[in-house]
């Protein structure tokens, strides 16, 4: 993670001016490039104590909230390689499905339809007889 270019020149402005006191030594970062401006802020560190405790404050507010967002990342994931695994919830609607794809019409009969088990079972045999 790496803060945003104009929250570096916000940043480097308000540093500057804490530590040059003539204006015309403030830096201008407007038109640096993101390297520069990194590099501007770590040769020129902060020595207020209490931005000092701040930024250490900040740093584990943005640590917490990245470790939290990867924490509901993972959980997501894992919900949905369970909703996604069709075998242990699924299985046994494709197997009607497939049944009935394949004997519709003996599915269909007004008097006596077969059941699931019967369905299975015609659809096992005639599997059996035709791997021979």
């Amino acid at each position: 993670m790496s803060p945003l270019v104009g929250l570096i020149v916000v940043e480097i402005k308000r540093h500057g001016k804490r530590i040059y006191s003539d204006k015309k030594e403030i830096p201008k970062p407007t038109y640096w490039d993101k390297l520069k401006k990194l590099k501007w802020l770590q040769d020129n560190p902060t020595k207020c104590p209490k931005e000092v405790v701040f930024l250490q404050k900040e740093i584990l507010r943005m640590k917490n909230c990245f470790l939290k967002s990867m924490d509901k990342k993972a959980k997501l994931q894992k919900e949905l390689q369970t909703k996604l695994n069709w075998r242990s919830r699924g299985a046994c609607h494709l197997r009607l499905m497939h049944a009935l794809v394949e004997n519709i019409e003996k599915y269909i009969k007004q008097d006596s339809p077969l059941s699931f088990t019967q369905l299975d079972a015609c659809n096992y045999i005639k599997h059996a007889d035709s791997s021979d």
